[in-house]
């Protein structure tokens, strides 16, 4: 069972009463963001952390702390952290202001300016979305996976504009960018702090645990996101 969209406690608790007895195996998929935006490693590992507070990350890890209290007697669980899930599915951005910007595409067809907190220069650590689903595949049977919290994603940690530039490259357009301050923008809006950092995940224990780990390159992955938005990409859908 993979909980996609478990949000906060009560989600967690919902996942214990329903599945208990009725699922060999909670997959629970939470966030990099349960990592506080201020006190992030380079990189980031699941254990030496200090905790989001407020917003979207605190509800994570709250939902994360049931099942770390509930223990895996009833119900083996394992949580992924992944940070920024790109690929067939769903819109392309990373960054404030175009962030899963469903226009982007048609955006960069034009000449086009981009704007970008902080000029693009955050540390992106994406993981391509069919990768991490032949991650969770790859759990069923492996007791040393039982109870563990995991960062997951893909080889490729780049910068934000860098990401955009990819995007460009394989669309063969050109696109330039402006800088948006980011002090002034988090006055503005202080609920994007999450996104206005560098993420950069450490993947020691995902190497150690023996799972299928993301290969797919960064390039590879966003052309065929790209394919898949212009409807030239079929995904099959399970039965």
């Amino acid at each position: 069972m993979v909980d996609c969209i478990g949000y906060n406690a009560e989600d967690a608790r919902q996942d214990l009463e329903l599945f208990t007895s009725r699922c060999n195996h909670l997959l629970f998929i939470s966030t990099d963001f349960v990592y506080h935006p201020r006190y992030r490693s380079i990189p980031q590992s699941e254990t030496e952390a200090i905790y989001a507070t407020e917003g979207y990350g605190e509800k994570k890890r709250a939902a994360e702390e049931v099942l770390l209290a509930a223990g895996t007697r009833d119900l083996k669980w394992t949580i992924f952290r992944p940070s920024h899930i790109y690929g067939p599915g769903s819109q392309l951005g990373c960054l404030p202001l175009h962030s899963r910007d469903p226009h982007l595409l048609a955006h960069l067809k034009k000449p086009s300016v981009l704007r970008l907190v902080g000029g693009g220069s955050f540390l992106q650590h994406p993981v391509y979305a069919p990768d991490l689903a032949k991650t969770l595949l790859d759990i069923p049977g492996r007791d040393n996976c039982d109870g563990q919290i995991f960062n997951i994603a893909n080889p490729d940690v780049i910068s934000s504009r860098k990401y955009y530039e990819l995007i460009s490259d394989i669309l063969g357009v050109e696109v330039t960018f402006e800088e948006v301050d980011t002090k002034n923008y988090l006055v503005e809006d202080p609920r994007k702090a999450p996104f206005c950092c560098d993420r950069v995940q450490d993947l020691t224990l995902l190497k150690r645990s023996g799972l299928a780990l993301p290969q797919t390159s960064l390039k590879d992955g966003l052309t065929h996101h790209i394919e898949w938005l212009r409807g030239t990409l079929k995904v099959p859908r399970g039965r």
